[in-house]
């Protein structure tokens, strides 16, 4: 008994969307790390990010629905110019005030990235700045 061409135009076109799908849905399937950053998986459609897990660089199959949230890995650079400090003089003196620039340099941790995103998210940049000031004001003296 011949198949009917009903079938074989059904099969034809099965084959062929499930072709496009994968040639759609693969390449999505897979996200990216530099070599200089390190990365949290987060899922696109909630938002939502596992911290338990910290990926280095390289090519990682999550799925379409994931992603990476990307921290540095390699040295960050802070410019403090201009920096009022205040040296206290002791007893006999009322003290002098004078300005600084500071160059500094730090790196995040790889075991303490998923705590970092934890604690402060993306906004440790501006935390790290703040605490910098503050560690460099209240230390110095005459």
């Amino acid at each position: 008994m011949p198949e009917s061409p009903i079938i074989k135009v059904t099969a034809c076109c099965s084959t062929v969307g499930l072709l496009v799908f994968l040639l759609i849905l693969l390449p999505l399937s897979f996200s990216y790390i530099d070599y200089y950053d390190y990365g949290l998986e987060q899922r696109k459609s909630t938002g939502k990010v596992n911290t338990d897990k910290v990926y280095k660089g390289g090519r990682y199959w999550l799925g379409p629905d994931h992603t990476f949230l990307k921290y540095p890995a390699d040295q960050q650079s802070l410019f403090l110019d201009d920096l009022a400090v205040f040296s206290d003089g002791g007893e006999d003196s009322v003290g002098l005030t004078f300005l600084v620039d500071i160059y500094l340099t730090y790196a995040i941790k790889e075991q303490e990235v998923g705590q970092l995103h934890k604690e402060l998210a993306r906004s440790y940049k501006s935390v790290i700045e703040s605490r910098t000031n503050d560690a460099i004001k209240n230390s110095v003296r005459y």
